[in-house]
């Protein structure tokens, strides 16, 4: 009735598994963005993607309104843009480049951290020294992780998001193909926080040189119910009785 798997295998990168789960999201409001519609600028209106970078924030290439701007908001937008959370916000007029922008948007108000459950305007009230500059965070691969699954992407950052492919990891290794099926995967996701999984495939996610940098840390899966949390206590309290 439960899930089994091997941590030894025989087992090569090219059988890693890739793993993309799907979270379904209430929608609550009536004012929705998609995503890449938000981007993070420096003062040389070059696109900031790295963690702890001060930008200014720009929807559909205009300004953002500090209007009901909060915490939430922020780390919505800032997990539209790919990043896990935010640092933090401020307003104001820092960059001379500023007023050569539209406003974009105004009274983003947000009831969570999901961007779904935002709602806004892109009329306004605002001058430039409203405008929202935003500091993301992207919480990097720990490869000396010790328990649990993460879904890594190509740039090395952790999936939070649904619908992202990415390497499927167990305890900072990879995980092997043998055995593994949609029961499993769908298992897996939901240990990570999502509903169930949106598709998985096999073989190499990033450069083979690179993948092959992690050791494979899991094999021959096997799952007949649809909980994953019983069998992985029940195999380490095994281990631990041996």
């Amino acid at each position: 009735e439960d899930c089994t798997y091997n941590t030894d295998h025989n087992c090569g990168h090219s059988e890693d598994i890739r793993l993309t789960c799907f979270l379904e999201v209430q929608q609550t409001s009536v004012n929705r963005t998609v995503n890449n519609v938000f981007m993070l600028v420096d003062e040389m209106e070059v696109t900031v993607n790295r963690s702890n970078i001060k930008g200014l924030l720009l929807y559909k290439g205009g300004t953002v309104c500090d209007d009901y701007f909060t915490e939430n908001a922020a780390n919505a937008i800032c997990k539209e843009l790919g990043f896990t959370r935010s640092i933090t916000y401020t307003s104001g007029s820092y960059f001379d480049t500023q007023d050569s922008y539209d406003i974009g948007l105004d009274d983003v108000e947000c009831e969570s951290d999901n961007w779904s459950s935002c709602s806004f305007t892109t009329d306004h009230n605002c001058g430039h020294s409203e405008d929202i500059f935003l500091t993301c965070f992207r919480q990097e691969v720990d490869k000396t992780a010790e328990e649990g699954f993460q879904i890594i992407t190509t740039d090395q950052s952790v999936v939070t998001e649904s619908g992202v492919q990415g390497l499927l990891l167990w305890n900072g290794g990879t995980v092997c193909d043998d055995n593994f099926d949609t029961n499993i995967a769908d298992n897996i996701c939901r240990e990570l926080g999502f509903n169930r999984s949106a598709s998985w495939s096999n073989g190499y996610v990033f450069d083979s040189e690179f993948q092959s940098t992690f050791s494979i840390n899991l094999d021959d899966i096997s799952c007949e119910t649809d909980n994953w949390e019983d069998c992985h206590l029940q195999y380490r309290s095994q281990l631990r009785s041996q």
